[in-house]
Parts: C-alpha cells; structure tokens; sequence
C-alpha cells in the first residue's frame, strides 16, 4: 500500500539495496517530471514575468503557484500508481486483502489519479498561455484571471485531502485524545476572525469587489438599460444585503459547531450520534444551512447590485464550480478519514521525527520573517506613542534589512515577495506538502495498519459518519463563501463611511 500507515508491499524478504519494478518505474517517471519542471520554471519565470503583471492584470506569482501545484498533482498521481502495482502484485506470503478488498482499496485510487491529471491538464493550458495568446482571448480574459487564481487553490486543497486520506501527518504531533479541546470556542473566533479579515479597508479581498460596485453603479445611472433598477443606493444595498446574510452566518455556525463537536469526538474516539434524534438533527442543520447559502446567492447578492450575479455566472463556469467543489470535497474527506481512524500503533521513523522538527523550525522562521516585514517605522507610528515602542519597531526593520542583505539582490527581492503577508500562505503550504510528500515517496513495507480511506470501510457505522463529516464541512465551505463575501462588502462599506454617517445620520436599510 502507499500509505506510511499501511504499505502491504512485498514484504520484508526483499533485499538491501534491491529496487522493485515498480520502484523503479517511479524513478523514471520521477526523472521525466524533473526534467517537465525544469523547463515549466523556465516558461513561468522567463522574462515575461513583468509584461504579465502590466498586461494581464494577474498576479505572476499565481502561476507559479500554479506551476507548484503542477507538479504536486503529479508527484502524487505517481504514487498512487505506485500503490497500485503494488496492490495489484499482492505480497509475496500470501493472505492478501481479497478480491473485493482489492478493488475497494482501488475504488478511491483511481478517481483519484484522474482528478489529479485533470488538475494538471488544466493547469497545463492555463501556463500555456502567453501574452501572445492572452491578448487574443477576446472576451475570455477575465475568465482566465479568475482561472489562474482559481485552479491552484482547488489543486493544493485535493492534493492535501488526497494526501492525508494516504496516511501522510504521520510524523506530526497528534493532540492527545484524553485532552478535551474547547472546539465551541475555537470557531466562533474562527468566524469572527474571518468576518473581519473580509471586512478589512484597504485589501484585496475588499477593496477590488466596492470598485468594481461603483464603477457598476456608475454605469447603470449613465446607460440605464430596459428592465433594470437599482433599489436605493449603494450603502442602502450594502446593508440590506448584509442583513439578509445574517441567518445565513448563524446557520453555517451552527452547522460548523456540530461538525467541530464531531470531529473532536471522533478524534478522542467517543460515540456521537448513536440514535435517531441525533442524526435528525444533524440533517435538519445540514438543509438549513444549504437553504440558508442558496438564500445568500439567489437574495442576498442581487441585493448589492442586480447584476452581479450575472457576472458570477459569466465568470465561474461549470468547470470552475466542479473544481470547488472537488476540492472542498476532497480536504473534507481526508480531515474526516484522518479523524476516524486511529493513530498509527507504531512510531514514525526517526528521520521524519526530525524532518517534522526542521520543517516546523522552517515554518516558524517563514512566518516571523513575514511579520518583520510588515513592522512599521517610528514614523508611522502615533507620536503619542510610547518612544520605546518606535525604538523597537526601528531595531526589528534594521535587523530584517541586515538579513535580507544578507541574500544576493535577486534571490532577496523574490524571497521578500514570497515573504509579504498576503502571500504567506503560499510557503507555508509548499513547507507542509513538502513533508508529507517526502513521507509518502519514501513509504515501505513494515505498516500494519491500512490507509484512512481504506480504514473508512472497515464498518458500516464508521462509513456512515465518514460520509456525514463530508458533507458537512463541505457544506460549511461552500456556504460560508458568498456569505463572507457579503459580510466583508457590508462591514467594508460601513468602515469606509462610519464618519460621514456619525455626522449626516446612518442610512436606513429598509
């Protein structure tokens, strides 16, 4: 098997040193690969990185990210068929899982290998794109930006469920299961926290979406075409349509305590849901909160402006909304598997031990270099500030710019655009594939203990909450889209006009 937790290979009679066929078809697919990104790199961060940021409006970065998530996808495809020939070779003692076993245990293996080729199909036309190509896209231009975002977040979110779903996280520390964690404190600030992320003046995720509102707003009132009326301004709009997501919020909130209030059971290994009422109530939470998300796209969204929402529908196509879903479904099911099935019996080996510890190390010195860069100076800060804090702020820049000085000049300006906050994510998901990829290459024979996904099987009773862990946090990933959306526009609007309406008097919404 192709998992650290469970790989039925051909046993321990194989010798040192001996390279198995299928060991060795993963080397030279391996080798191909390499030499595929060799010449990826060379077309994404060719010179044409600075034409792309002025002509097309994305962001370079995007493609390589989606260049990263390229070769992931395949990376693991590889693995996966590994897995395969080496379930489908059987061990060399006999007393292998059977035949219906076996084709269970390739039921999920293979979808899998076609969702990650799918990926890398896409993502292969979306690099193949030049500026050549870009400008002669006509009226699909905005679809592409959307699409160059778009791909390598779902791609990373399916490699990660997929990976974990294999076994990987074994070498990181697992919580212990005697421990109660405050879940129903951990998500009501996880929402909060995110409210006010989408909400912030001033970003992306903000400041682009009430751009693009005025600019509509302007348009209508200039070119008032047949059919079409704004009700009320563009404040009144916010706020109503803030107001009609509010049920929508509560429900995803309830829907993600009861998931989190799963997951933790599940983890500390305790019944949940064991009769009839339980189970009805979850459904009845789970309807709630769909009804209440397609309330927020078919209501809520028209409100802010009417034609928003066919502009959704121009962009997002049925592509673009399966990849979503795929990989919200994917990360779901390999969280809930990872939480079903019990932690390995035996301990990782010591050199992932201390590969989790380096990579960790990595992810903290990441993380602090990001935040050093984005310390502001004495003068920035209010001069009724404390002058030791301006003192403290001067010494953190001087010591990030002495270590930045450190790097040749054009590895420091790519290492300190890599480093900026709003692209933090993307190092610190490439630190955590990273592992889990070098756990799952270098699985051998020696595990006793299947794969989650294959694990999932094993009872009916567990299969049963596997599938509701799914679609419940894939539920609450889906809804709590459009809704943050119209929260963040409405609390956006509110932050940018809080002191003209502290003065003028606050708009009704009704």
């Amino acid at each position: 098997m192709d998992s650290p937790m469970g790989s039925q290979g051909t046993g321990g009679s194989r010798r040192s040193g001996q390279v198995s066929l299928a060991d060795l078809c993963f080397l030279v697919l391996a080798a191909g690969l390499a030499a595929g990104v060799v010449r990826g790199a060379r077309e994404v961060w060719g010179t044409g990185l600075s034409p792309w940021r002025s002509w097309s409006g994305t962001d370079p970065f995007m493609r390589t990210a989606g260049l990263a998530a390229e070769v992931a996808s395949i990376w693991l495809a590889l693995i996966l068929a590994r897995g395969i020939l080496r379930l489908v070779r059987g061990p060399r003692s006999g007393g292998g899982p059977g035949r219906v076993g076996l084709l269970g245990m390739m039921g999920w293996r293979v979808p899998a290998i076609a969702l990650l080729l799918g990926f890398t199909m896409r993502e292969s036309q979306i690099l193949g794109v030049d500026l050549t190509k870009y400008r002669a896209l006509a009226g699909g231009q905005e679809i592409y930006c959307v699409s160059v975002m778009l791909v390598p977040i779902c791609a990373i979110l399916t490699i990660i469920g997929v990976a974990l779903g294999m076994g990987a996280g074994m070498s990181l520390p697992r919580a212990s299961p005697a421990r109660a964690r405050p879940y129903w404190l951990f998500v009501p600030l996880a929402a909060l926290a995110a409210v006010l992320f989408m909400g912030q003046p001033g970003g992306e995720c903000t400041l682009i979406p009430q751009f693009i509102l005025v600019v509509l707003d302007f348009v209508i009132y200039a070119m008032p075409p047949p059919g079409v009326r704004l009700p009320g301004s563009l404040a009144v709009r916010l706020l109503r349509a803030g107001i009609e997501a509010v049920p929508a919020a509560l429900a995803c909130l309830w829907l993600a305590l009861v998931v989190a209030h799963d997951f933790e059971r599940a983890r500390r290994d305790q019944p949940w849901a064991m009769g009839r009422g339980g189970w009805i109530l979850r459904i009845l939470s789970l309807v709630v909160a769909l009804a209440a998300g397609t309330v927020v796209v078919g209501v809520a969204i028209p409100t802010m402006h009417p034609c928003l929402l066919d502009g959704f529908r121009g962009i997002l196509d049925t592509e673009s909304i399966a990849m979503v879903l795929g990989g919200f479904g994917v990360l779901a099911a390999g969280l809930a598997a990872r939480a079903l099935v019990p932690p390995p019996s035996h301990e990782a080996p010591r050199r992932l031990r201390r590969l989790s510890r380096l990579l960790a190390a990595g992810m903290i010195v990441i993380i602090l270099l990001s935040a050093m860069q984005a310390v502001p100076s004495s003068m920035q800060i209010d001069p009724a500030a404390p002058a030791i804090v301006g003192r403290v702020c001067d010494f953190i820049r001087d010591l990030s710019d002495w270590l930045f000085s450190m790097i040749p000049d054009s590895i420091e300006t790519d290492l300190s655009a890599w480093l900026s906050p709003r692209r933090l994510a993307w190092p610190l998901l490439t630190t955590i594939l990273a592992l889990f990829f070098i756990e799952l290459s270098g699985s051998r024979t020696g595990g006793s203990q299947p794969a989650p996904f294959d694990a999932v099987a094993e009872s009916p009773a567990r299969l049963a909450r596997f599938f509701w862990l799914v679609a419940s946090l894939t539920t609450v990933c889906l809804v709590a889209v459009p809704t943050l959306m119209v929260l963040g526009q409405a609390l956006a609007h509110i932050r940018y006009r809080i002191n003209d309406w502290t003065t003028l008097g606050w708009p009704s919404p009704f």
